[in-house]
């Protein structure tokens, strides 16, 4: 772990390359079974916005790694087994690009929500300050992340869009 860490503070290489070779030698060197590819793929995000290549470190790199399971672990394995550093860094890369562009999507999506809201807030509220509450459910929203509900049960219960 000590040579990793050496590596990530003096390396030169590029931030994309540096950040695939960084990943696959935390993910061979990680001493826990569980959780493991989270943590790793967690810091992709926190290098990357350590190394300027982010300015806020809000980068969802998973959806592509988890799209593409078996090659995302063939590829590091290829690394350990034959050296394949090429492949590993060509599969990082690719896939870096293609979550980019699901990420500029969903922004694009929130931001369309948000102008389409506005006006719907404008019409509902009939105030000038109607940006206010929308501004508030944008920048703190309010999810339901619980397994036991399925969209049946879910679509019966009140949406709850403000913190108690």
């Amino acid at each position: 772990m000590a040579e990793l860490v050496r590596y990530i503070n003096e390396s030169s290489i590029r931030p994309l390359i540096r950040t695939a070779i960084e990943h696959v030698e935390f993910e061979a060197l990680h001493p826990f079974e569980d959780d493991n590819g989270r943590i790793g793929r967690m810091l992709i995000t926190l290098m990357l916005w350590n190394l300027g290549a982010l300015h806020q470190p809000n980068y969802f790199v998973s959806g592509y790694f988890e799209a593409h399971k078996d090659e995302y672990i063939e590829r590091m394995r290829a690394v350990s087994a034959t050296g394949d550093w090429t492949g590993r860094v060509v599969f990082f890369l690719r896939a870096m690009h293609a979550q980019a562009t699901v990420n500029i999507q969903t922004a694009d999506s929130i931001f369309r929500l948000h102008a389409e809201m506005r006006e719907r807030f404008r019409e509902v509220l009939n105030s000038q300050f109607h940006d206010q509450p929308l501004d508030f459910v944008f920048a703190s929203p309010v999810f339901r992340n619980d397994p036991s509900l399925n969209d049946q049960e879910f679509h019966h219960r009140p949406l709850v869009l403000f913190r108690a």
